[in-house]
């Protein structure tokens, strides 16, 4: 069960400190949810909280809805559960407020990305978002002044993706765009920090100097207090965007590519600016995914494994999410949520036996095996399978197909913690 409000664990034993809430999910909770929730997240050792934006476009529709009563013209109230408009930000420091966490207030989200892939259009699309972004944070500076002991910061929403670090238009529009937005930051009463959490693919953009040649004059312009850049573990994606499923090595030399030349941006930056080692220097946090790239739940041993490869470049960490993925409201029932409270809170990851998957069949389309039990009391995340082909998958399910008969198929159960069963195999050598 949660604990009472008031009863966090301390905060020198909390791995992850943060986590994102998405603002269109929490305008769905009904009271009772939002109360659970905060317990929830309390009792996870959750401290601040990343509201994900407080306007946003949707790219498909062209419409804009709104998160709290906006003057903005042409945009659609969002409603609440019993269909009456519904004001998250007000509802999300509220709560903030009663259980001792502070908030980042999100902004303005203009689709996922707004830089388009030949960038003619990125100047003017960055112009434009930067006009009602501004727009939205004075209006979220005005009614919500009363709560300036809650917010932190403002979290501004749109994510900047790899894809385009290449164009020099890019760059130029992007450091602009910063600059701007911070400097507005700098006029406001509420907050005047910034966080923003970029996407960086390494399958998009295999040099690290673009990426960082993308970031240092923008940073070295804009004042921004927080890089959480994205781990992007659970979004893989090549140049054509299909997924990439990457091998426990491979993972491991991505995260330490795009987090070394983010810190080294930002190292370079800072220097600029004559603010290394001050407090109002740009500081690198992770936004790490807690779900994989099949879009499943991670176990809490990949988070970890994560958090330790990462922790010597980064001094903060930020998550996509809690309320999604571990959260006993979400759709998975909380059954990441136990694991995820013993590991974030007291750093251990419980070894417990998994059962080998019993009764591998294989036929001319697939495989397929009975259901592997996980030690009493812990619950199964998914199967993990290597074909012949070498391509690693998790799977929740417990059967496998293909178009060709695969000559060799091995199968590894993994429950919620992180660990892992013996291998079932139908191969012969």
């Amino acid at each position: 069960m949660p604990t009472a409000a008031g009863a966090a664990p301390a905060a020198a034993t909390v791995r992850v400190g943060s986590t994102i809430v998405d603002v269109a999910a929490a305008a769905s909770w009904k009271p009772e949810t939002w109360e659970s929730e905060f317990r929830y997240l309390q009792e996870a050792g959750l401290t601040e909280l990343v509201l994900s934006s407080a306007l946003t476009k949707n790219d498909a529709t062209g419409t804009t809805t709104a998160y709290y009563p906006a003057g903005i013209a042409n945009v659609t109230r969002a409603t609440g559960p019993d269909g009456t408009p519904v004001d998250v930000v007000a509802l999300t420091l509220r709560q903030a407020r009663k259980y001792g966490m502070k908030v980042w207030l999100g902004t303005y989200t203009d689709g996922k990305s707004w830089f388009t892939y030949d960038d003619k259009t990125g100047a003017s699309r960055a112009k434009a978002n930067q006009a009602i972004t501004q727009t939205v944070m004075g209006e979220l500076d005005r009614k919500y002044g009363s709560y300036k002991d809650v917010v932190r910061g403002w979290y501004l929403s749109s994510e900047i993706s790899s894809h385009w670090a290449w164009f020099w238009t890019a760059r130029a529009a992007l450091t602009q765009y910063y600059k701007d937005l911070t400097g507005t930051a700098r006029t406001l009463t509420l907050t005047q920090r910034t966080m923003i959490a970029p996407f960086y693919n390494v399958h998009a953009l295999p040099s690290p100097d673009l990426w960082r040649d993308l970031w240092v004059p923008a940073l070295t312009a804009a004042t921004v207090d927080v890089v959480a850049l994205q781990d992007g573990t659970g979004d893989v994606i090549d140049e054509k965007g299909k997924p990439i499923l990457l091998t426990p090595a491979e993972e491991r030399r991505h995260l330490e590519t795009k987090y070394q030349a983010t810190r080294a941006a930002i190292d370079k930056a800072n220097a600029s600016r004559g603010v290394t080692g001050k407090p109002d220097a740009t500081v690198l946090w992770a936004d790490l995914e807690f779900y994989n790239s099949t879009g499943w739940p991670k176990p809490i041993g990949d988070i970890a494994s994560v958090v330790e490869t990462i922790r010597n470049d980064v001094t903060g960490y930020t998550s996509w999410s809690f309320t999604h993925q571990t959260s006993p409201n979400s759709t998975n029932k909380g059954i990441y949520h136990r694991p995820f409270v013993t590991w974030n809170t007291t750093g251990t990851l419980p070894a417990a036996p998994v059962q080998t998957p019993p009764g591998l069949t294989t036929t001319s389309t697939g495989v397929s095996w009975q259901p592997s039990q996980p030690a009493p009391g812990n619950a199964l995340s998914h199967y993990r399978i290597s074909t012949s082909g070498n391509v690693l998958l998790d799977l929740v399910y417990d059967k496998l197909t293909f178009d060709t008969n695969q000559p060799c198929v091995k199968i590894e159960a993994v429950d919620t913690i992180g660990n892992r069963s013996g291998t079932a195999t139908n191969c012969t050598s």
